[in-house]
């Protein structure tokens, strides 16, 4: 199966830093908020998409030279393992229910 490539870049706006997800409606995480709503918000729009589609999401890399980047790249590659983790339960979840 071929997979979409998602492109991820971290942006500043109005002095916040924001993980912007690329996908045809685009998908805000703001880094600097510890708004839980917010963050589960993120988590369910992000799941609907990956359900929907194989995904692979890319780190813009830039410049920056600053915690905000390190912190960003390190969080799409930790995304990036826990949506492999959950195409791969659910194909063998279809496997499974294929063999009944």
């Amino acid at each position: 199966m071929n997979s979409k490539r998602v492109d991820v870049e971290l942006i500043t706006n109005n002095e916040k830093e924001l993980l912007v997800f690329n996908f045809d409606n685009k998908i805000y995480l703001d880094l600097t908020s510890d708004d839980r709503d917010k963050l589960k918000e993120f988590f369910q729009q992000l799941l609907k998409e990956v359900l929907n589609q194989d995904i692979d999401l890319n780190f813009v890399e830039t410049e920056r030279n600053d915690l905000f980047y390190d912190v960003a790249k390190k969080y799409v590659d930790h995304l990036k393992a826990e949506i492999e983790s959950i195409i791969a339960q659910k194909l063998n979840k279809i496997d499974y229910e294929s063999d009944e």
